[in-house]
C-alpha cells in the first residue's frame, strides 16, 4: 500500500525514519559497518536527514570498535579516566548511560555515552562523568 505525504508532522515522520532506518540497517549489515542516525529538523514539506556509515572492528572481547572507541581508549588517561571506563555504565538524571567512545575535539564535553533504554548517543564533560561513575561504583 502506497500512502501519500503531503506534510511532514511528528506521527508521519516516526513512520518515515523507522522504514528508511530499516531499509538502510540491511546495507548495514550487508556490508559489515555501523548505522547511526542522527537527529533532524523537518520543516511542513522538507525532512532533511542525516545517516552515518562506520567502519567497525571488533575488539578480543567481541565489542565494536568504531573510531569513537578507539579515541576512547587512547585519550581516556588524558581526561583522568581509565581505558577499563570503556563500556562502564553510570546513571546520570535517573538515566542509565554506557560509556561508548571519545570526540578528542570536543574540549567541553569529550565523553560519548549511549542512553542504554533508547540507544541514542550523549556527549559528557569527562569531570562529570567520572564523578558518575564513582557513583555507580560506590553504590
Amino acid at each position: 500500500m502506497t500512502i501519500k505525504t503531503t506534510a511532514f508532522n511528528q506521527t508521519n515522520i516516526q513512520a518515515i525514519l523507522a522504514d528508511a532506518e530499516k531499509a538502510l540497517a540491511q546495507v548495514a549489515e550487508k556490508h559489515g559497518i555501523k548505522l547511526e542516525r542522527t537527529n533532524c529538523r523537518y520543516q511542513r514539506d522538507q525532512l532533511p536527514t542525516a545517516f552515518k556509515f562506520i567502519t567497525v572492528e571488533n575488539d578480543a572481547n567481541g565489542n565494536v570498535m568504531d573510531s569513537r572507541a578507539k579515541d576512547f581508549l587512547k585519550y581516556a588517561d588524558l581526561y583522568g579516566l581509565s581505558k577499563s571506563d570503556f563500556l562502564a555504565e553510570f546513571r546520570s538524571n535517573g538515566t542509565l548511560f554506557r560509556i561508548t567512545g571519545f570526540k578528542p575535539r570536543a574540549v567541553k564535553y569529550p565523553v560519548l555515552a549511549e542512553n542504554v533504554a533508547t540507544g541514542k548517543t550523549y556527549k559528557f564533560p569527562a569531570e562529570k562523568v567520572k564523578l558518575l561513575l564513582a557513583q555507580a561504583r560506590a553504590a
